[in-house]
């Protein structure tokens, strides 16, 4: 996907430019990874904007989540989006599996 502009930050003014990521919707519980998703990125003050597209992907993975019961109406007050490279530069105990979704990253 070409990065471009997607508009101007709300935060800060810079701009907002569009690329794809593996985002992890984690709470205290569990992590769900949501693979290959648009988000925008604003390059000067790093906040994240989330298309109607993968709004629609987490809403999903959120519903999926409470059917199957890894999650609960609970454990949402604590869910948290980050991008899985922050995960990963976090040295989380989700290292593992954030690895395996990027690849071997130097």
């Amino acid at each position: 996907m070409e990065r471009k502009i997607l508009h101007g930050c709300s935060a800060c003014g810079g701009k907002v430019i569009s690329h794809i990521d593996t985002l992890a919707l984690t709470t205290d519980e569990c992590t769900c990874f949501l693979d290959d998703v648009v988000v925008g990125e604003c390059e000067s003050c790093g906040a994240k904007y989330y298309p109607a597209e993968t709004s629609q992907l987490m809403d999903e993975e959120i519903q999926r989540g409470l059917n199957e019961e890894r999650l609960t109406k609970r454990s949402l007050s604590t869910l948290r989006i980050l991008s899985a490279r922050s995960l990963l530069k976090g040295h989380t105990i989700f290292s593992k599996q954030v690895l395996e979704r990027l690849g071997n990253l130097e």
